[in-house]
């Protein structure tokens, strides 16, 4: 049992420390408002040719007030008659009532929440200047006096409906058969068990990444965004036509009950699509 725990603590900081991807250039990103600096947790990652920070410190810089909801996941900035609306994992985008899609969406790394800078910048009216060479970026106040230029995304793109599905339901498509068998509650932890089939042709070594909608919504964040340990019947690749019975364990020591389990894609480490939700309740 010793030997156990400790090769399950061992596989928990491998998933805890490790990146799931670098997402950095081999040079930082800094970034400038006036001349001053930004100070980020987290260093700025570009994506899609998206550059993403985080969202505190640009608000401040640009006199936003700071706004986060942790159940609907929205990022909000106002300032006089000026309001911004983001959603974490979504391309929607708002701005005075105005509504459009990001080509990156905000996100979350490292337990911080990045969004795209240019879009937030040029929506306050300020000017937002790239310097490839040196890897800056120039963030300067309009001088004018006309009203902010606000960016006009592209058209909104329809909110996709996945499947609900309960406990012991299998969801299918062309790349992955996928059953969640059941949840337990320990005390050092929760446990999420499933069974998982590979349709495709690119071997998969983690299935996929479980979102926890809870029953107190302050602790979700948190679950969301930590490290878990990956046990199964192999720690090797799932090629086509194998499956796999096994179980993520999270390290959790809050109170709480699960509410509703999303299945994202993963790609490159990186949390993609949500495939699938399981109604817990």
């Amino acid at each position: 049992m010793k030997k156990l725990f400790t090769s399950l603590v061992a596989v928990i900081l491998i998933f805890t420390l490790s990146p799931l991807a670098s997402g950095a250039a081999s040079k930082p990103i800094k970034v400038f408002y006036n001349g001053n600096q930004l100070k980020f947790d987290v260093n700025p990652i570009v994506e899609n040719g998206t550059t993403l920070v985080e969202f505190k410190s640009l608000f401040n810089a640009l006199g936003l007030s700071i706004g986060y909801d942790q159940f609907t996941k929205k990022v909000t900035g106002k300032k006089g008659d000026l309001n911004i609306e983001l959603t974490i994992g979504s391309k929607a985008a708002t701005v005075n009532g105005k509504k459009g899609s990001l080509d990156v969406p905000a996100k979350i790394k490292n337990g911080r929440t990045l969004v795209p800078l240019r879009f937030v910048g040029q929506s306050t009216g300020a000017n937002v200047d790239w310097d490839s060479k040196n890897q800056v970026i120039n963030i300067k106040k309009s001088t004018s006096n006309e009203a902010p230029t606000i960016p006009n995304p592209q058209p909104e793109e329809p909110v996709k409906e996945i499947p609900t599905l309960k406990i012991g339901e299998t969801f299918s498509n062309a790349q992955l058969d996928i059953t969640l068998q059941k949840i337990e509650y320990a005390s050092q932890g929760i446990e999420i068990y499933f069974d998982y089939h590979n349709k495709s042709d690119i071997p998969v070594q983690m299935p996929g990444n479980f979102q926890f909608k809870l029953d107190q919504p302050m602790y979700e964040h948190e679950l969301n965004n930590m490290g878990f340990s990956y046990r199964s019947q192999s720690f090797g690749y799932i090629y086509k036509g194998e499956s796999r019975s096994g179980y993520y364990f999270y390290v959790f020591d809050k109170n709480v009950k699960i509410k509703e389990l999303t299945f994202h894609s993963l790609q490159d480490g990186i949390i993609k699509e949500a495939l699938v939700k399981w109604n817990v309740e």
